[in-house]
């Protein structure tokens, strides 16, 4: 009765242990494969160091193509923008806003005289926009004002090619004849007062307008007249030497008359 007992307690231990190990089977089976690992993406060859160059290394232990030396030059997409230049913006309407030069020097107390330099400078009203203006170049001419009148085409060129910023100028007057004189300014070809060679007949409003000077005097030095010498060396010594001689003849003869007169 005990070997009976104990056979069947075997038998269901076993029977069960079986019957565990089946189903943990089937629960393994029924779990799904994982999927395979995707394929090492090949690394792209890197670019020779430059001489010299040390590469790094990644913490992965990987190395590194060393950093690109030298000056790098950053060409922009074609979608960036870029200011355009003064002398390319269009030019404003000729309204009520216009600029103008204003010429500082010379004025009326000032001298030139030929073949020296005259110090010419000049400034800008408030209106003119000076971020924009002059975008090209300026041009000064001169005339004579005394005798007048002062004409259109009467300007002569001193510069016509000054660069826009600057504000003075070192005029080397050319040998002229003298007289009272006027400096006119303008600045890239607009200069309603030369209509012959301006290319707008009005000024821009924030352009300097066209300007002339106060009048100032150029004056010319007279020669020197050299006259002839009309008189010998001493002369001058031999003409005192005989007025003295005379005088002394004339004044021992006077007395020499009146001592006979007195005996």
């Amino acid at each position: 009765m005990v070997n009976n007992k104990n056979l069947y307690s075997m038998t269901r231990a076993i029977t069960l242990s079986v019957v565990a190990c089946l189903l943990l089977a089937v629960f393994v089976n029924a779990q799904p494969a994982p999927a395979p690992a995707p394929a090492p993406t090949p690394l792209a060859p890197a670019s020779p160091a430059p001489s010299g160059a040390t590469p790094s290394v990644s913490a992965s232990g990987t190395a590194r193509p060393p950093a690109a030396t030298g000056n790098v030059t950053v060409t922009p997409s074609a979608s960036a923008s870029t200011t355009p230049t003064p002398s390319a913006l269009p030019l404003p309407p000729c309204g009520s806003s216009q600029g103008q030069f204003n010429i500082i020097d010379p004025n009326p107390n000032q001298y030139g005289s030929i073949g020296n330099a005259l110090n010419v400078t000049w400034g800008y009203s408030d209106l003119t926009d000076r971020s924009r203006f002059p975008a090209k170049k300026i041009a000064l001419y001169y005339q004579r004002s005394i005798p007048g009148p002062v004409t259109a085409d009467g300007w002569v060129a001193i510069d016509e090619a000054i660069p826009p910023k600057a504000t003075s100028y070192q005029w080397i007057i050319p040998s002229m004849q003298g007289g009272t004189f006027l400096l006119h300014i303008a600045a890239d070809d607009i200069d309603p007062q030369r209509p012959a060679a301006s290319t707008s007949n009005c000024i821009p409003d924030t352009f300097p307008g066209s300007v002339n000077s106060r009048p100032f005097k150029i004056l010319t030095a007279s020669p020197l007249t050299v006259y002839p010498d009309s008189l010998a060396p001493n002369s001058a010594k031999q003409v005192l030497g005989g007025s003295w001689s005379a005088l002394a003849g004339a004044f021992v003869a006077g007395v020499l008359g009146a001592l006979s007169a007195s005996l």
